[in-house]
């Protein structure tokens, strides 16, 4: 097990403090990293909305976002993203060590498969259950006049309005493979690295090289996973002046952006991407380290 030299059996992780600790990193990344979040969505959107006031560069984005205000432009969208992140940071945390216990008993797979399997369970379930929120935060990041907290309701409800309760659900697929593909390939790599690296204790001089050995994972897996976030993004957009999707459908979608831009297309807003995701991804791999160094403490 990573978490300790001698594992204890899993059924013995208090569940707090998967949640605790997975919560707070979560709140903490999204509040951190929501301005790089709504410039990236920004620089994602099609050239029917809001692309074709040159929101795909970077200085003409972060204009339009500083005019708009502290509230209205860097922090647009932070409530739903709070919910979806801190619901999704916790659970993934006690799912994730719940799944690997399970898998590791009744499943006799190697140690790397079994970290693989158990983050896709876990991902396969969060993508399903909070990709509303995340519909509802892309709308509101991309909503052209001024909303307020109340506004994420009157988008909830506009969304409604226009595609049904399906609406909701719109890119579901898109974002269930990016989020498998990051997980699956993030954990793989994290575990080895910490594994040919001996990073295997919890003292806090371990801290900055679990950092890092994160950060290389992050870096890796973001060129392979990011291309579905764009798509995802299309996917859920609305064209404030029709009131319909520019693109349906994950191919259709797929082949819009290559002849707009080739292979660059799907790379859009990919800096933020990086930098933000360094930040909120990491906090997970170094809050379950500490998870599991209080809990080998206690005992």
């Amino acid at each position: 097990s990573p978490c300790s030299s001698s594992p204890m059996p899993h059924n013995q992780a208090p569940s707090s403090v998967l949640l605790v600790s997975g919560a707070s990193a979560g709140v903490l990344a999204a509040i951190a990293t929501n301005p790089l979040d709504v410039l990236r969505t920004r620089m994602q959107a099609s050239s029917t909305s809001i692309a074709n006031l040159g929101q795909r560069q970077l200085c003409a984005t972060l204009r339009q976002m500083h005019r708009s205000g502290l509230r209205q432009g860097y922090l647009r969208g932070l409530f739903p993203n709070l919910v979806a992140t801190g619901v999704s940071r916790a659970t993934y945390l006690t799912l994730y060590s719940r799944c690997k216990g399970v898998l590791r008993d009744h499943l006799k797979t190697s140690y790397h498969l079994t970290n693989g399997l158990a983050a896709a369970l876990t991902t396969l379930s969060l993508v399903v259950a909070v990709n509303p929120l995340y519909v509802i935060r892309v709308r509101v990041q991309l909503e052209p006049s001024a909303i307020d907290l109340f506004g994420c309701f009157r988008v909830a409800r506009q969304i409604n309005q226009v595609d049904g309760p399906r609406g909701f659900f719109r890119g579901t697929l898109s974002g269930l493979c990016s989020k498998l593909t990051e997980s699956i390939l993030f954990f793989v790599f994290y575990e080895f690295l910490k594994t040919k690296t001996n990073t295997n204790t919890h003292s806090a001089t371990r801290g900055i090289e679990v950092f890092g050995l994160a950060m290389l994972s992050r870096l890796c897996t973001s060129l392979v996973d990011y291309p579905p976030l764009v798509i995802q993004t299309r996917l859920v957009e609305l064209d404030p002046h029709t009131h319909r999707h520019p693109t349906n459908g994950i191919l259709l979608t797929a082949r819009s952006l290559w002849r707009e831009a080739g292979l660059r297309a799907f790379y859009y807003g990919g800096h933020q991407q990086s930098a933000g995701g360094t930040v909120c991804r990491n906090g997970r791999p170094v809050c379950r380290e500490l998870e599991c160094h209080w809990i080998n403490v206690a005992h």
